[in-house]
């Protein structure tokens, strides 16, 4: 309908009306993510609102560090899950679980998290390859 009604009376409000659409979906796609959240001690609903949810490439640091310069060949990205609210950024595996046979049901095991004040957010660089990046200081 919007495509055939531009420059006609009436355009503004479908564009009002879609964009309103398309936000209610945003907002139950996100709350049936959010939910499948386990793992994490807290109540999800007081960390602020849910600006971005999706699957990224993570790197990070090995526990026991890098030995051989080797080790730092192997250096794979690992898939994660993140919410990021406005307090903070949570880390979750997506896991896929089967439901009686019927499609697989996502669920979101919590692993980490940092509060929305210590990363610094960049945008799309030639470093980071996607809308943004996450950069610590050192």
């Amino acid at each position: 309908m919007l495509k055939c009604s531009k420059n006609s009376e009436g355009t503004a409000e479908l564009e009002e009306a879609l964009a309103t659409v398309l936000d209610i979906i945003k907002s139950a796609n996100d709350s049936m993510h959010q939910i499948a959240i386990t793992g994490y001690e807290g109540d999800v609903h007081e960390l602020g609102k849910l600006l971005l949810q999706g699957s990224f490439n993570v790197w990070t640091d090995h526990k026991k560090g890098h030995n051989k310069v080797k080790d730092l060949a192997r250096f794979k990205p690992m898939q994660r899950h993140l919410f990021l609210y406005a307090k903070i950024l949570l880390f979750c595996k997506k896991r896929e679980e089967n439901a009686d046979g019927h499609e697989k049901s996502p669920s979101y095991s919590f692993k980490n998290s940092l509060k929305a004040s210590d990363p610094v957010f960049q945008p799309h660089t030639s470093i980071v390859k996607g809308p943004f990046g996450v950069v610590f200081p050192y």
